[in-house]
């Protein structure tokens, strides 16, 4: 064998064993383990002049070094009891939960209203004026763990504050994209918060004023969107499951955009609930992929783990996925 064509084999040789490895590391990542126990506090504070409450469910893992955190933010009508299935999952990782209550369209909207008013409570409550409060909720609620981690207390030292992830269901995925990169057309300043890394929104939504303007050319972080082809909008006939696909197609192709459609997956999947009586099979195996697709998404952008982020895009995904569920990255 002539020099030339050794340097080749030897070459071919070490990128089979790369290559092999690198598949191990993707066989090996499981993002359905769980490890940790978690310390479930309730909490409330309160800022600005009006001296605005914000109830707090914070999930702290027991971990020995300072936990990397994730905001959760409810949808119309729920409050920080929202998804509990997420809250153990993402915990039992390491991760802190932290799920904000948002009054003014939280659960008290239709608490003491007549059955048949319910829904017209909501479709009141999902206004302007409680986007932009639920959006000073997540800079404020950030503000506050920042003096936890300062203070002598329970999260004195236990939160790592370079760490965090933003997330939310329905209007909470609206939130989540104000303050993860998303513009609207008239607005002044963004309402962006830098202290975010990663971000998750569920049953996301595209802005009403968005034709003549890139609401998502500023985004500068990972997204995961997670929808579902039932996934039309409790309130809102303008809103359906196609309306949801639209913004991933508006996202920068920065090799870290994705997007999850369940198929078959409705409205409700995502706050653990379902629209049917029984829990079925079906439902079941959705939360599942929406656990470990979420998990994995955290693990490759908070914790910086390499094996998740080739998890993410590699054919293991489809492990978790019914067959006709669709994975997309760009």
């Amino acid at each position: 064998m002539n020099p030339k064509s050794l340097i080749i084999s030897w070459a071919w040789l070490a990128f089979m064993f790369i290559a092999s490895q690198a598949d191990s590391g993707w066989a090996q990542y499981d993002p359905l383990k769980t490890t940790f126990t978690a310390e479930i506090i309730d909490t409330r504070f309160t800022y600005g002049v009006t001296k605005r409450a914000v109830p707090l469910r914070i999930f702290l893992p027991n971990t020995d070094k300072p936990a990397s955190v994730i905001l959760f933010s409810h949808g119309l009508g729920g409050s920080r009891e929202a998804s509990p299935f997420l809250a153990r999952q993402w915990s039992g990782r390491g991760y802190c939960v932290v799920f904000l209550q948002h009054a003014g369209s939280d659960r008290d909207v239709i608490k003491n209203a007549p059955r048949f008013q319910k829904r017209t409570a909501l479709r009141n409550a999902a206004n302007g004026e409680s986007a932009k409060q639920r959006i000073s909720d997540v800079h404020a609620t950030l503000d506050q763990l920042e003096q936890l981690n300062r203070a002598p207390g329970q999260l004195h030292n236990r939160l790592d504050l370079n760490r965090i992830g933003m997330s939310g269901h329905s209007f909470g995925a609206i939130t989540t994209q104000a303050v993860s990169g998303q513009r609207y057309a008239l607005q002044e300043q963004p309402s962006t918060d830098t202290r975010i890394k990663a971000a998750i929104a569920m049953s996301p939504s595209m802005p009403l004023a968005s034709r003549k303007s890139k609401p998502f050319a500023m985004v500068k972080i990972p997204w995961l969107l997670m929808t579902g082809t039932d996934d039309d909008s409790p309130v809102n006939r303008r809103v359906d499951a196609a309306s949801r696909r639209k913004v991933f197609k508006a996202l920068p192709a920065d090799g870290h955009s994705f997007e999850l459609v369940l198929n078959e997956g409705t409205h409700f999947i995502f706050s653990g609930r379902n629209n049917q009586r029984a829990v079925s099979q079906k439902s079941n195996q959705q939360k599942e992929s929406i656990k470990a697709i979420s998990t994995a998404f955290w693990d490759a952008y908070l914790k910086q783990d390499t094996s998740a982020k080739s998890w993410l895009k590699s054919d293991a995904v489809k492990t978790v996925l019914d067959r006709q569920d669709e994975w997309l990255t760009k």
